[in-house]
Order: C-alpha cells, then sequence, then structure tokens
C-alpha cells in the first residue's frame, strides 16, 4: 500500500484540474479549480501554524482538493460525491482503506454545520471558510452568491441572501488557534462591510426618484454577467500568460543548452552547424512572439474635459483616468454613478475593448506554439538531410 506523499498530492491537483474542467457546469463559478487552489493554499497556512506533521500536511493538501469536487455530479449532495471520487481515486492509487476512511471523514466534517474530530478536520474547516477573511472577502462573497442565483431556478433575492450569510457569520467559530486570533477579526469586518452596503443598497432603494427623470431599471443579472464576463476574461488572461511564460521558459533553456555547447564544442560540432543554428534561431523567433503576447500595450489616448462631459471617455480604464487629477475624476466618476444608461454602457465598452486585447493575445500564443512546432518538424528535416548529404560526401 502507498502512503500520502508529494507525488501523489501532485497527481491529486492535476486529476482535480482536469475534472473540473470536463465535467464541472458552467454555472459553478466559485467553487471551481481556483476556489480548490485556494483552500489548498489556506489550509496549508493554517497547517503549518498549528504544527501538523509532514504526513499530515499531505493528508491535508488531498482533503483541500478534493473536498468540493463533487460540484462536478450534483450541488446539493457535493460533500458525498466529493467523499465518492477522492475515494475511488485514493483506492486507485493503493493508499490503504484506514487512510481513505480518515480523509472521507475529514471531508465529511467540512460540510455545513462543520464538524471536526480531530486537529486535521479543525484545519480543512477554517481553510474552507478563511474566504471571508481574505482580502478580497466581498469578491469572493459576491461571486457565491452569483453562483448560487445562477443553479437555483427561484434564487433568493440579495438582500435575503446576504442577511442569511450575516447571521452566520456572527455564530460561526473558527476551530484553530490561528483562525480565533487571526481570522476573526478579520471576518467581523467584511461581515460589516456587507452590512453597511446592505444598507446603503436599500436607502438607495428607498430614494424616490428625481422628479421629471425616469431611471433605468436593470435586473439582477445583468450585474451577474457583468461579474462573470469580468472573472473570466481574468481567467483567460491568466491561462494566455502561462502558455506564454511556458514557451518563453522551454526556449530560453534550449538556447542556453545550445550556446553553452556550441561555445565549447564549436569544432567538434561542424558539421551539424547547419540544423543546430536553424533550430537556435527557430527558439529565438518563439520566444520573441511568447514575449509580444504578454507585453503591456498601453493606449496613450487624448481626450479633454468636453469629452468627459459628453460622456466619449471610458473611466473604468486606468489609462485613461490616470491622466485626470483627482477631483475632476471624482467628479465625471459620481455623474457617471447617476447616469445608469452611460455606466452601463462604459462598462460594456470596456469589456469589448478588453475582449479585443485577449484575442490578439491569443492568437500571438497560437502563432508562437505553431512557430515552435512547424520549426522543431524543420530542424529534424534539415538534420537529416544535412545527415544524408555529409555521409553520402565521405
Amino acid at each position: 500500500m502507498s502512503k500520502i506523499n508529494d507525488l501523489i498530492v501532485a497527481e491529486s491537483e492535476n486529476y482535480i484540474s482536469a475534472l473540473l474542467a470536463e465535467k464541472l457546469p458552467e454555472y459553478i463559478i466559485y467553487h471551481n479549480f481556483n476556489h480548490a487552489l485556494l483552500v489548498k493554499k489556506y489550509a496549508e497556512t493554517i497547517g503549518e501554524h498549528t504544527g501538523l506533521s509532514t504526513d499530515e500536511m499531505n493528508i491535508l493538501r488531498i482533503c483541500a482538493l478534493f473536498h468540493d469536487a463533487g460540484y462536478v455530479n450534483s450541488y446539493k449532495k457535493c460533500n458525498e460525491e466529493s467523499i465518492v471520487i477522492a475515494s475511488a481515486f485514493l483506492a486507485e492509487h493503493e493508499i490503504d482503506q484506514q487512510t481513505i476512511d480518515h480523509i472521507s471523514e475529514i471531508i465529511r466534517a467540512s460540510k455545513l454545520p462543520q464538524s471536526p474530530k480531530d486537529k486535521i478536520a479543525e484545519v480543512l474547516c477554517d481553510a474552507d471558510m478563511m474566504y471571508i477573511a481574505s482580502e478580497n472577502a466581498v469578491e469572493q462573497f459576491d461571486l457565491l452568491f452569483d453562483e448560487t442565483a445562477l443553479e437555483k431556478k427561484n434564487p433568493e433575492k440579495r438582500p435575503v441572501f446576504e442577511k442569511g450569510y450575516i447571521d452566520f457569520f456572527a455564530t460561526h467559530t473558527y476551530y484553530t488557534e490561528y483562525g480565533k486570533t487571526i481570522l476573526q477579526p478579520k471576518k467581523e469586518a467584511a461581515a460589516w462591510r456587507i452590512s453597511e452596503r446592505m444598507k446603503r443598497r436599500k436607502l438607495l432603494e428607498n430614494k424616490k426618484e428625481t422628479p421629471g427623470k425616469k431611471g433605468i431599471s436593470y435586473s439582477r443579472g445583468v450585474d451577474t454577467m457583468f461579474r462573470v464576463t469580468a472573472r473570466n476574461q481574468i481567467n483567460l488572461n491568466s491561462i494566455a500568460d502561462n502558455k506564454s511564460n511556458i514557451l518563453i521558459s522551454v526556449n530560453a533553456i534550449i538556447i542556453s543548452i545550445i550556446i553553452t555547447m556550441l561555445a565549447g564544442n564549436i569544432g567538434n560540432m561542424s558539421q551539424d552547424i547547419v540544423p543546430i543554428l536553424v533550430f537556435l534561431v527557430i527558439c529565438l523567433i518563439t520566444i520573441i512572439i511568447a514575449i509580444m503576447s504578454t507585453r503591456p500595450n498601453l493606449v496613450n489616448n487624448k481626450f479633454t474635459r468636453e469629452d468627459i462631459r459628453n460622456k466619449n471617455v471610458d473611466l473604468t480604464f486606468f489609462g485613461n483616468f490616470i491622466k485626470l487629477k483627482y477631483d475632476d475624476y471624482l467628479v465625471a466618476v459620481k455623474e457617471m454613478m447617476k447616469d445608469d444608461e452611460h455606466l452601463y454602457s462604459t462598462l460594456l465598452k470596456n469589456q469589448y475593448e478588453l475582449g479585443k486585447i485577449l484575442s490578439k493575445k491569443f492568437k500571438l500564443v497560437k502563432i508562437a506554439y505553431n512557430v515552435f512546432m512547424i520549426g522543431i518538424i524543420i530542424t529534424v528535416i534539415v538534420f537529416l538531410l544535412n545527415y544524408l548529404f555529409t555521409h553520402s560526401s565521405a
């Protein structure tokens, strides 16, 4: 029987990544692979402060990765499905049944209301609830609401959802010392911010419309659409950058190896110098294209105060508003916030422009991969021709 080691953890992460990418429903925008990685990261932080051993930390990492995997099969029975998925994976990797049962019990304990029975389970439970104590707590909370709204046919209204969770946060307590001393105050601060936002929203809803000026009312789905679209663009941008970084790293290593080999053995490698130089040039071209895809492209648009008054400037783009004095920017944004049509039009324009940038980035990444792929084929062909020519001459 195998034990939970670093290799099993790495294979678990790859398995969960592939599983969620293939089977996770599109409306699951919170409990996705990013969430699994975050909980794993949070668990490692809390686990280190708790003093878990190396073996306990590896068990904890497995639990963090698998604890919400069940969303691929069921939203309501996610916890039970997560245990089934984790048990099947671990059994395939010949993990002993006692360890599988222990991991199942830890994952089961993370279901709300949480019920941890040992220190590993306590760490996982606190890690799963650390999102509300994180720097982007309110954003994570909104993402959770959007997911529940997309999943249900008759979702709760936002005030009802927020009130329910604020009441839950008030009664919830962390189990670990780290959670009680570090996370609890941050959670309370985030809950207060959400509560204050509810009050401001209620005041705005109760405020009478200005006489003679009819406001435009958009459904909650519009806000969800903007948030989901923005999140997807961030994820796609990250994917494109990661792919570019892979190409840059691989080709940089290849170039370093080739130059090192040529520097010390150029006399012995004279017969193969042509295919080597061809491959060197192809690697260099690939790196240049990959760098172009990740290189920031700031547009230097010029505009006047008249353009701002006529609502012709996208004030959500930092490249525009950093050119304004703060007082001018404040006045312009406040005016935009009063006009729903202008506000949403600006957001739409911003999303469209970001989409165009993303499209250009993926095109360059595709070209870079094609150059690298075709370059390898050309290098092999040149090498074979060079080999045949050299030996036929001999």
